[in-house]
């Protein structure tokens, strides 16, 4: 939660580089509505969200294994630690 107002940002400016593009104004002098147009064409920049929000996955499971070993709290991350340390992976 503590990197969400980083990747809204993220996603502000990719949207509006993606707004820019040529493509979007073609979309829109074919006539496409505006839920068309910004709604399907210009949420292409989430496919960058995708790459990011994966590189951020990493990091919500490495911290939930360290967290859980700690703090000895029962959950996916203890559960994926004591699998690796008996090296039953």
């Amino acid at each position: 939660m503590t990197s969400l107002a980083g990747l809204s940002r993220y996603m502000r400016s990719s949207m509006l580089e993606v707004i820019h593009q040529d493509f979007i104004r073609a979309a829109q002098a074919r006539g496409l509505g505006f839920w068309r147009v910004y709604g399907v064409h210009a949420c292409e920049c989430i496919d960058s969200l995708d790459h990011t929000l994966g590189a951020h996955a990493a990091d919500f499971i490495g911290g939930g294994v360290i967290i859980e070993t700690i703090f000895a709290y029962p959950g996916m991350g203890r559960l994926g630690y004591e699998a690796i340390m008996t090296r039953e992976l």
